[in-house]
């Protein structure tokens, strides 16, 4: 647990820094990419162009996550390590997302569309641009920029967001650095951040003294949320983080999982990091139901330590808020085998969870956050991935040095991710990125290479 430890401190350290421009996210440093083509800054085709980066942790660091600062004209959605982590369509505002990495190799991925600006057979600019900060256990860092060293492709191989096959892939074309070129310094906006973080959940389960060890399965836990009288609901932001994994539902849609981890020695296991998801909600009644799984002990294949937690933070139409945290309101059902099946149950047959500790109580101590994009927003995925939870995975034997599996959902098909996308508004395709929680002032202190803290 010592590197979600370290991480936790860098962050509250980053809290008592003031950001200074736009300048410290990296990304003034970065160029503008796509896939070769003449005169990409004025007749670029429309359609799509996948993009790959994949990064190999020097020797002696140890990756844990990334901040990214990202925008694409038109439109863009991303992936690191096949998980889908957020998406946006106005070019003119970097989004900032946070992702977990693997200890060693990552790969990076994003599919952007060059969308049509009048007819659909009209071409123009195309252009994709980012700055990845790469924070290592030894509290140092490396920043990677978009430049001719990415990968490009306008032909998409299906799961393209792994970098399994390559060969349809070439190195990138620079358009223009940030500044010149048609975008000029246009893109300069930063998003506001969103400070939803855990303070006051609990860690729950179904079972007493899950904290110490818990069955080996899969239980469902569910909050219903009906919005107050003459109040409607328009959206939520949902972090949720589980003992080993979990598939989160809105109602009986699914909505996404942490990343896979292959549970090994050298990975950072996914409960470490709370998913945090942004979704659309129906006016007045929403189920959030999480199915959770605890894998068995990998030493021994004995019991380990279980539990689930979240908040979920309400936007109502009117401008308000209301914020649910995971505690003994929550129902919990008993072992089950499929996702789908808890999600069918009514709330007869669940009964209250039971609270095992407050959050930032051990075993589990403090925990970081990345983002996640729901699933129904993520092109080419229309529901859980083939990383479904499995029972007979394994675990470390207790949370401090646990390493988790999960589900994770990506692309299952080049015939969605090659065909243009529809032209619904000037701006380019509806494609709803959520707000990012790591502060803006965060790149004030990583926005240099390899700058040691």
């Amino acid at each position: 647990m010592l590197s979600s430890f370290v991480f936790s401190l860098l962050l509250s350290f980053l809290s008592l820094v003031q950001a200074d421009d736009f300048s410290d996210t990296g990304l003034t440093r970065a160029s503008w990419i796509w896939n070769p083509e003449p005169n990409l800054q004025t007749t670029a085709p429309i359609g799509n162009v996948a993009f790959l980066k994949t990064f190999a942790t020097p020797s002696g660091k140890s990756a844990i996550s990334a901040t990214i600062a990202v925008t694409a004209d038109n439109n863009y959605t991303m992936w690191v390590n096949g998980q889908p982590i957020g998406s946006g369509d106005n070019w003119q505002t970097a989004r900032f997302l946070t992702a977990q990495l693997n200890t060693s190799t990552n790969v990076f991925a994003v599919l952007a569309t060059n969308q049509a600006a009048g007819a659909p057979v009209d071409a123009n600019p195309a252009g994709m641009i980012a700055a990845i900060t790469v924070h290592y256990a030894d509290n140092s860092s490396d920043l990677i920029l978009t430049d001719n060293s990415w990968l490009a492709a306008s032909t998409i191989p299906a799961n393209f967001t792994t970098a399994a096959d390559v060969s349809a892939f070439t190195g990138a074309e620079v358009a223009a650095t940030y500044g010149q070129g048609v975008w000029g310094t246009a893109s300069n906006s930063l998003e506001t951040p969103n400070t939803l973080n855990l303070t006051g959940s609990s860690w729950i389960w179904s079972t007493s003294s899950a904290d110490i060890n818990a069955p080996v399965g899969s239980i469902g836990f569910r909050k219903t949320i009906t919005s107050p009288s003459g109040k409607t609901a328009t959206s939520a932001t949902i972090l949720a983080a589980a003992d080993n994994t979990f598939q989160l539902f809105l109602n009986d849609e699914y909505i996404g999982a942490p990343p896979h981890d292959d549970n090994g020695a050298a990975t950072t296991g996914s409960w470490h990091f709370a998913q945090r998801f942004t979704v659309d909600l129906t006016e007045q009644t929403n189920a959030i139901n999480i199915v959770a799984t605890n894998f068995k002990a990998q030493a021994d294949g004995g019991t380990t330590a279980a539990g689930l937690l979240a908040v979920v933070r309400v936007a109502y139409s009117d401008g308000s808020t209301q914020t649910f945290v995971s505690d003994a309101s929550w129902l919990a059902g008993a072992a089950t085998t499929t996702p789908l099946a808890f999600v069918a149950m009514s709330d007869n047959a669940l009964v209250p969870a039971i609270v095992q500790v407050a959050y930032g109580s051990q075993p589990w101590g403090q925990l970081s956050i990345a983002d996640a994009l729901d699933a129904r927003e993520v092109p080419g995925d229309n529901g859980p991935g083939d990383d479904s939870v499995s029972d007979s995975q394994s675990q470390s034997a207790q949370p401090g040095s646990s390493q988790s599996g999960g589900g994770s959902s990506s692309p299952t098909g080049s015939a969605n991710v090659n065909a243009p996308a529809p032209t619904t508004n000037a701006a380019g395709p509806r494609i709803r990125a959520p707000p990012l929680l790591i502060p803006l002032l965060s790149f004030s202190v990583f926005g240099f290479s390899r700058l040691i803290l």
